[in-house]
């Protein structure tokens, strides 16, 4: 039910017609967001001898370019890295402690439709398709365990808004979603699989 009302509140951007204001972003303007983002990480680990793979949220920083090649639509490129930790305390009658880590990097290209709401609020909807690359480690008091490098290749859509401070700053952010494929490899082991997952971003907005 989440995912049907994501897409229809994102077709119904889709079809608003743009409302004249001063705050309007023209033909030929761009627009850069320098954004926290959050993610899914698609990643994987050797199993003794089979790759296995799991998903981990991850933060990260990325920024975003727009240019607008009419009033209501625009073209996007985004760029970022992402990161997630976790510490395990173990029972040391047991076991040793453990420390997981994942990074990652990751490309999209899309184009975003425009609507002007108020003259401080404009909203955007649109599709693109994003290339992920990722890898997790693993350290203990024995040593440092390094899985394959994931890349994944998806399809993904998102909505979102600015909020206008001023006459070319603002505050910005979306929700988004994806669908993708994804392998691995580390000879003689590889994996393929079909992931999907969530992603989002908020930050500040630079008209130009």
């Amino acid at each position: 039910m989440r995912i049907a009302r994501f897409w229809l509140l994102g077709l119904t951007l889709l079809v608003l017609p743009a409302m004249a204001s001063a705050a309007s972003l023209e033909k030929g303007s761009s627009l850069l967001a320098i954004q926290l983002s959050r993610g899914d990480a698609d990643l994987t680990g050797d199993a003794g001898g089979v790759l296995v793979t799991f998903q981990r949220s991850e933060v990260g920083l990325q920024g975003q370019y727009w240019y607008f090649m009419a009033k209501e639509y625009a073209v996007n490129v985004t760029g970022g890295f992402g990161y997630f930790k976790e510490s395990d305390t173990a029972d040391p009658t047991i076991t040793t402690d453990l420390t997981l880590t994942s990074s990652s990097w990751q490309f999209r290209i899309g184009g975003d439709r425009w609507a002007q709401l108020t003259d401080k609020l404009q909203v955007f909807a649109g599709p693109g398709i994003q290339i992920w690359g990722g890898k997790a480690k693993a350290e203990d008091p024995s040593g440092e365990f390094e899985g394959p490098s994931t890349t994944r290749y998806a399809l993904s859509g998102r909505i979102g808004a600015q909020i206008l401070m001023g006459e070319n700053f603002g505050l910005i952010g979306h929700l988004g979603q994806y669908w993708g494929y994804a392998k691995a490899s580390e000879d003689p082991m590889e994996t393929k699989w079909l992931p999907s997952g969530s992603e989002g971003a908020m930050g500040f907005s630079f008209a130009f």
